[in-house]
């Protein structure tokens, strides 16, 4: 379920003491970036600004949004880990150099894929003012298709004063 909701996601809203919007990239089966079923996200510099995910003030939580009507797929827990880039001062291309199988490096490989513009010089300053995390969802959905969400979030009716 989750590796379909991720496909059929063009942005993430990552819920903590509020609830921010992003684009991502998904962590594909075998990538150096983390497990699949992951995504990654880049906050700060030229992306939108998501606060400490790995400290939040309140559980973190992925929200997956269809593409079509932007309808709730999927709310679960997760838990984020920031990706440090390698300590190398110019990072090679994926797929040369010593930094291949680096996880910072592969993520940003991901992300560049799944990034519309930025200009080629975007990973750069990703490196230089943007912290790139990889969030995993964690436990079971708190809502889904089949575990929509609580009815007490219906607001009760104010009847006027006499």
């Amino acid at each position: 379920m989750l590796e379909a909701a991720l496909h059929r996601s063009d942005i993430v809203w990552l819920r903590t003491d509020r609830d921010r919007a992003t684009w991502f990239a998904p962590v594909p089966a075998g990538s150096p970036a983390g497990p699949s079923g992951s995504l990654l996200v880049v906050a700060g510099g030229p992306e939108p600004e998501l606060g400490d995910l790995a400290a939040p003030p309140a559980p973190l939580h992925v929200i997956l949004r269809s593409k079509g009507d932007g309808r709730r797929l999927l709310v679960l827990p997760a838990t984020a880990a920031e990706l440090v880039p390698p300590s190398s001062s110019v990072t090679q291309p994926p797929g040369e150099g010593s930094d291949a199988g680096d996880p910072w490096t592969a993520a940003t490989a991901l992300l560049r894929a799944e990034r519309i513009g930025g200009g080629p010089d975007i990973v750069s300053r990703w490196r230089a003012e943007s912290r790139i995390w990889l969030i995993r969802p964690a436990g079971r959905p708190v809502e889904s298709p089949d575990r929509p969400p609580p009815t007490t979030l219906v607001a009760e009716v104010v009847r006027p004063l006499p």
